[in-house]
Protein backbone atom coordinates (compact mmCIF):
# COMPACT_ATOMS: atom_id res chain seq x y z
CA UNK A 1 0.00 0.00 0.00
CA UNK A 2 1.58 3.52 -0.59
CA UNK A 3 1.19 5.18 2.79
CA UNK A 4 0.88 8.31 1.12
CA UNK A 5 -1.92 8.07 -1.27
CA UNK A 6 -3.46 5.22 -0.04
CA UNK A 7 -4.34 5.54 3.62
CA UNK A 8 -6.59 3.14 6.16
CA UNK A 9 -9.87 4.18 7.47
CA UNK A 10 -7.57 4.77 10.84
CA UNK A 11 -5.49 7.05 9.44
CA UNK A 12 -7.70 9.01 7.56
CA UNK A 13 -9.92 9.73 11.06
CA UNK A 14 -6.88 10.39 12.80
CA UNK A 15 -5.72 12.64 9.73
CA UNK A 16 -9.30 14.58 10.17
CA UNK A 17 -8.53 15.28 13.96
CA UNK A 18 -5.14 16.71 13.39
CA UNK A 19 -5.88 20.24 13.37
CA UNK A 20 -8.59 20.31 16.32
CA UNK A 21 -5.74 18.49 18.31
CA UNK A 22 -3.04 20.95 17.49
CA UNK A 23 -5.29 24.41 18.32
CA UNK A 24 -6.09 22.62 21.52
CA UNK A 25 -2.24 22.31 22.36
CA UNK A 26 -1.63 26.24 21.12
CA UNK A 27 -4.01 27.34 24.02
CA UNK A 28 -2.09 25.76 26.46
CA UNK A 29 -1.22 29.37 28.42
CA UNK A 30 -5.05 30.28 28.12
CA UNK A 31 -5.44 29.53 32.18
CA UNK A 32 -1.63 30.48 32.78
CA UNK A 33 -1.78 34.03 32.09
CA UNK A 34 -4.29 37.21 33.54
CA UNK A 35 -4.75 39.38 30.52
CA UNK A 36 -7.50 40.01 28.28
CA UNK A 37 -5.73 41.13 25.12
CA UNK A 38 -3.74 39.35 23.17
CA UNK A 39 -1.45 40.24 20.86
CA UNK A 40 -0.49 37.13 17.73
CA UNK A 41 2.69 37.40 15.87
CA UNK A 42 2.79 35.43 13.39
CA UNK A 43 -0.85 35.00 13.39
CA UNK A 44 -2.43 33.45 9.58
CA UNK A 45 -5.67 34.13 9.34
CA UNK A 46 -6.44 34.59 12.83
CA UNK A 47 -7.47 30.83 13.59
CA UNK A 48 -6.49 31.48 17.12
CA UNK A 49 -8.03 34.40 18.17
CA UNK A 50 -11.27 32.50 16.80
CA UNK A 51 -10.74 30.30 19.13
CA UNK A 52 -9.44 32.48 21.92
CA UNK A 53 -12.83 34.21 21.73
CA UNK A 54 -14.92 31.20 21.77
CA UNK A 55 -13.64 30.68 25.10
CA UNK A 56 -14.42 33.97 26.19
CA UNK A 57 -15.67 36.40 24.20
CA UNK A 58 -14.68 39.28 25.93
CA UNK A 59 -11.03 39.04 25.11
CA UNK A 60 -9.27 41.74 22.71
CA UNK A 61 -7.49 39.65 20.14
CA UNK A 62 -4.79 41.77 17.62
CA UNK A 63 -3.24 39.78 14.86
CA UNK A 64 -0.67 40.61 12.68
CA UNK A 65 0.71 38.94 9.76
CA UNK A 66 2.96 39.72 6.92
CA UNK A 67 0.39 38.53 3.94
CA UNK A 68 -2.28 40.58 3.11
CA UNK A 69 -3.61 37.62 1.59
CA UNK A 70 -4.14 35.85 5.11
CA UNK A 71 -5.10 38.47 6.81
CA UNK A 72 -8.04 39.61 4.37
CA UNK A 73 -8.83 35.66 4.51
CA UNK A 74 -9.48 36.57 8.55
CA UNK A 75 -11.02 39.75 8.30
CA UNK A 76 -13.59 37.77 5.76
CA UNK A 77 -14.04 34.97 8.33
CA UNK A 78 -14.72 36.76 11.80
CA UNK A 79 -14.94 40.59 11.68
CA UNK A 80 -14.91 40.24 15.77
CA UNK A 81 -11.15 39.60 15.61
CA UNK A 82 -8.58 42.88 15.03
CA UNK A 83 -6.13 42.00 12.18
CA UNK A 84 -3.54 43.92 10.70
CA UNK A 85 -0.44 43.33 8.03
CA UNK A 86 1.26 46.15 9.12
CA UNK A 87 3.31 46.34 12.85
CA UNK A 88 3.10 49.70 13.50
CA UNK A 89 -0.89 49.89 12.73
CA UNK A 90 -1.57 46.82 15.22
CA UNK A 91 0.44 48.72 17.95
CA UNK A 92 -0.77 52.06 17.35
CA UNK A 93 -4.26 50.46 17.72
CA UNK A 94 -3.27 48.91 21.35
CA UNK A 95 -4.53 50.56 24.65
CA UNK A 96 -3.08 50.95 27.42
CA UNK A 97 -4.34 47.58 29.12
CA UNK A 98 -1.47 44.78 29.75
CA UNK A 99 -1.27 42.84 26.85
CA UNK A 100 -0.18 38.97 26.53
CA UNK A 101 2.05 38.57 22.98
CA UNK A 102 1.58 35.11 21.25
CA UNK A 103 4.33 33.45 19.72
CA UNK A 104 3.16 29.81 18.47
CA UNK A 105 5.07 28.72 15.59
CA UNK A 106 6.70 31.75 15.00
CA UNK A 107 10.56 31.70 16.32
CA UNK A 108 11.58 28.71 13.72
CA UNK A 109 10.36 30.65 10.68
CA UNK A 110 11.77 34.11 11.39
CA UNK A 111 15.36 32.21 12.21
CA UNK A 112 14.60 29.38 9.38
CA UNK A 113 13.80 32.63 6.27
CA UNK A 114 15.59 35.27 7.75
CA UNK A 115 18.20 37.37 7.78
CA UNK A 116 20.29 39.12 10.63
CA UNK A 117 17.98 42.23 9.90
CA UNK A 118 14.98 40.96 10.14
CA UNK A 119 15.96 38.40 13.19
CA UNK A 120 16.91 41.72 14.93
CA UNK A 121 13.67 43.66 14.57
CA UNK A 122 11.83 40.56 15.17
CA UNK A 123 13.20 40.53 18.46
CA UNK A 124 13.16 44.19 19.29
CA UNK A 125 8.97 43.48 18.70
CA UNK A 126 8.78 41.11 20.92
CA UNK A 127 11.05 39.71 23.64
CA UNK A 128 13.11 43.31 24.18
CA UNK A 129 9.77 44.83 24.05
CA UNK A 130 8.70 46.10 27.60
CA UNK A 131 5.26 46.73 26.43
CA UNK A 132 4.08 43.18 26.62
CA UNK A 133 3.21 42.11 30.65
CA UNK A 134 3.25 38.43 29.36
CA UNK A 135 4.84 36.46 26.76
CA UNK A 136 3.83 32.80 25.59
CA UNK A 137 6.22 30.92 23.08
CA UNK A 138 5.02 27.42 21.54
CA UNK A 139 7.42 26.28 18.83
CA UNK A 140 9.56 23.34 17.98
CA UNK A 141 12.61 23.66 20.24
CA UNK A 142 14.62 20.58 20.98
CA UNK A 143 17.06 20.22 23.96
CA UNK A 144 20.48 19.12 22.69
CA UNK A 145 19.75 15.99 23.04
CA UNK A 146 18.56 15.33 19.88
CA UNK A 147 21.77 15.46 18.03
CA UNK A 148 22.81 11.84 18.62
CA UNK A 149 22.74 8.62 16.58
CA UNK A 150 19.29 7.69 15.59
CA UNK A 151 17.97 4.76 16.89
CA UNK A 152 18.67 2.22 13.40
CA UNK A 153 15.67 0.35 14.41
CA UNK A 154 13.92 3.19 13.71
CA UNK A 155 15.51 4.32 10.48
CA UNK A 156 15.07 0.53 9.11
CA UNK A 157 11.28 0.98 9.60
CA UNK A 158 10.83 4.14 7.83
CA UNK A 159 13.04 3.49 4.90
CA UNK A 160 11.46 0.04 4.24
CA UNK A 161 7.79 2.83 3.43
CA UNK A 162 8.69 5.91 3.21
CA UNK A 163 10.11 5.98 -0.61
CA UNK A 164 11.28 9.04 -3.13
CA UNK A 165 10.06 11.16 -0.50
CA UNK A 166 12.54 10.34 2.24
CA UNK A 167 15.47 10.68 -0.46
CA UNK A 168 14.41 13.79 -1.36
CA UNK A 169 14.36 14.71 2.29
CA UNK A 170 18.18 13.41 2.92
CA UNK A 171 19.43 15.18 -0.04
CA UNK A 172 18.05 18.53 1.31
CA UNK A 173 18.03 17.95 5.06
CA UNK A 174 20.89 15.47 6.29
CA UNK A 175 20.51 11.48 7.04
CA UNK A 176 17.87 10.11 8.94
CA UNK A 177 20.79 8.34 10.80
CA UNK A 178 20.99 11.87 13.17
CA UNK A 179 18.35 11.73 15.61
CA UNK A 180 17.37 15.38 14.96
CA UNK A 181 17.14 14.80 11.27
CA UNK A 182 14.77 11.55 11.82
CA UNK A 183 12.29 14.08 13.97
CA UNK A 184 12.67 16.52 11.43
CA UNK A 185 11.47 13.82 8.83
CA UNK A 186 8.48 13.09 11.17
CA UNK A 187 7.62 16.09 11.71
CA UNK A 188 7.15 16.77 7.59
CA UNK A 189 6.31 13.83 5.65
CA UNK A 190 2.65 14.49 6.36
CA UNK A 191 2.66 17.65 4.69
CA UNK A 192 2.06 16.31 0.52
CA UNK A 193 0.93 20.08 -0.41
CA UNK A 194 3.62 21.94 0.27
CA UNK A 195 6.71 19.79 0.37
CA UNK A 196 9.19 22.10 -1.51
CA UNK A 197 8.69 24.39 1.25
CA UNK A 198 8.60 22.41 4.05
CA UNK A 199 12.32 20.61 2.53
CA UNK A 200 13.42 24.32 2.86
CA UNK A 201 12.17 25.29 5.74
CA UNK A 202 14.44 24.52 9.36
CA UNK A 203 12.28 23.34 11.91
CA UNK A 204 14.37 23.72 14.71
CA UNK A 205 17.05 26.11 14.29
CA UNK A 206 17.17 27.10 18.06
CA UNK A 207 17.51 24.76 20.97
CA UNK A 208 16.07 25.85 24.49
CA UNK A 209 19.36 26.56 25.89
CA UNK A 210 19.47 28.86 23.09
CA UNK A 211 15.84 30.03 23.08
CA UNK A 212 16.51 30.91 27.30
CA UNK A 213 19.59 33.14 26.06
CA UNK A 214 17.89 35.23 24.60
CA UNK A 215 15.51 36.33 26.93
CA UNK A 216 15.95 39.49 28.29
CA UNK A 217 16.74 39.95 32.30
CA UNK A 218 13.26 41.42 33.36
CA UNK A 219 11.54 38.69 32.27
CA UNK A 220 10.69 35.37 33.97
CA UNK A 221 10.30 32.36 33.08
CA UNK A 222 6.94 31.39 34.82
CA UNK A 223 5.74 27.95 33.17
CA UNK A 224 7.94 25.02 30.71
CA UNK A 225 6.71 22.50 29.53
CA UNK A 226 7.95 20.31 26.76
CA UNK A 227 6.07 17.36 24.79
CA UNK A 228 5.29 16.20 21.82
CA UNK A 229 1.08 16.86 20.60
CA UNK A 230 -0.21 13.15 20.78
CA UNK A 231 -1.84 13.27 17.64
CA UNK A 232 1.90 13.31 15.87
CA UNK A 233 3.12 10.62 17.85
CA UNK A 234 0.02 8.49 16.93
CA UNK A 235 0.89 8.78 13.34
CA UNK A 236 4.51 7.84 13.52
CA UNK A 237 3.31 4.77 15.21
CA UNK A 238 0.43 3.99 12.35
CA UNK A 239 2.76 4.80 9.50
CA UNK A 240 6.13 4.05 10.36
CA UNK A 241 5.38 2.03 14.04
CA UNK A 242 7.99 4.45 15.71
CA UNK A 243 7.43 3.97 19.04
CA UNK A 244 9.56 6.33 20.92
CA UNK A 245 9.69 9.83 19.70
CA UNK A 246 11.63 12.95 21.53
CA UNK A 247 9.87 15.99 22.67
CA UNK A 248 10.57 19.06 20.97
CA UNK A 249 7.89 21.23 21.21
CA UNK A 250 8.72 23.54 23.74
CA UNK A 251 6.04 25.68 25.75
CA UNK A 252 6.80 28.44 27.86
CA UNK A 253 5.26 31.17 29.59
CA UNK A 254 7.38 34.23 30.02
CA UNK A 255 6.53 37.15 33.08
CA UNK A 256 7.55 41.00 33.29
CA UNK A 257 5.98 42.46 37.05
Amino acid sequence: MNMFSEVGRERVESYAIDLSFSMRDKLFFFDKVDTKTFVDYGCADGEMGRALRRLDGSIRYFGYDMSPAMIARGRGIDPGIELYDRWDELTSSLDDEPATLILSSIIHEVYSYGNLASISTFLRRTLRNARWRRIVIRDMIPDAGVYRRSDLRDVEKIRAVAGSRLAEYEVRRGSIEMQANLLGFLLRYRYESDWARELDEDYMPLTERQLMMLIPEDLTVTYVSRRTPSFIKKRARLDFGIKNFDDVHLSVVLSRS
